[in-house]
């Protein structure tokens, strides 16, 4: 996360702070997030990419959102990014800090572990899957679980890369019994998210099992 400068517009403000990260496995896609500006007068923001610094050849209105994928980006190729504010009238603000990204090759399909902890021998002591798997982003896939007793329940989403794409579930306690959670296919600011493998991140209490899930295109 690249905290950005603050850009000036008319008596608004754009604190602007890049989350950018890598998912799915067709082509390249990076997801720009940044502050949201409380000015009263703001009517939405622009991203403003290119490949050479300074100098933005693509523009993309995204109105009043915090963030937006971006896709089909060119493998090995640097990308220059930066956010504008706009008002109700059209005034637009200067360019955010700039932050760069260069997408890798993720062709290889041997899924990396995501960084939580492995799951232990207890782990036993409780089964979970997912099913749809795999499974299209648009019906997305349902997580099933069985405890023998009351637990407080995590589901945590994770790329290969071990990048975090969203907390499905936080600290809720369940009762001894099956339980199911559905994933909807969307990242932590409601985008869908691109086809490719990523793992499910159980923890109950203190254990922590793995779920391998696959979305298909």
């Amino acid at each position: 996360m690249t905290k950005a400068q603050k850009a000036y517009l008319t008596g608004m403000f754009i604190g602007v702070t890049f989350c950018i990260m890598v998912t799915g496995a067709i082509g390249e896609t990076v997801t720009v997030s940044w502050d949201q500006n409380s000015e009263e007068d703001l009517s939405g923001y622009k991203i403003y990419y290119g490949t050479s610094s300074g100098s933005y050849n693509e523009a993309l209105d995204v109105g009043n959102k915090t963030s937006f994928i971006i896709n089909n980006l060119v493998i090995g190729t640097t990308y220059f990014f930066a956010v504008t504010a706009y008002d109700f009238s059209g005034n637009e603000s200067n360019f955010s800090n700039e932050v760069n990204f260069t997408p890798a090759d993720s062709t290889d399909d041997t899924p990396e572990d995501p960084p939580v902890d492995p799951p232990t021998e207890d782990s036993v002591s409780f089964n979970a899957y997912c099913f749809p798997n795999p499974f299209s982003s648009q019906e997305g896939t349902t997580i099933t679980l069985s405890v023998s007793d009351p637990k407080t329940l995590s589901i945590d989403i994770y790329t290969v890369t071990g990048v975090f794409i969203r907390s499905l579930i936080k600290g809720l306690t369940i009762s001894g019994g099956e339980h199911s959670f559905k994933w909807d296919g969307k990242d932590q600011y409601e985008n869908l998210i691109n086809p490719g493998i990523y793992y499910g991140s159980i923890t109950l209490d203190s254990l922590t099992t793995v779920i391998k899930m696959a979305i298909k295109p």
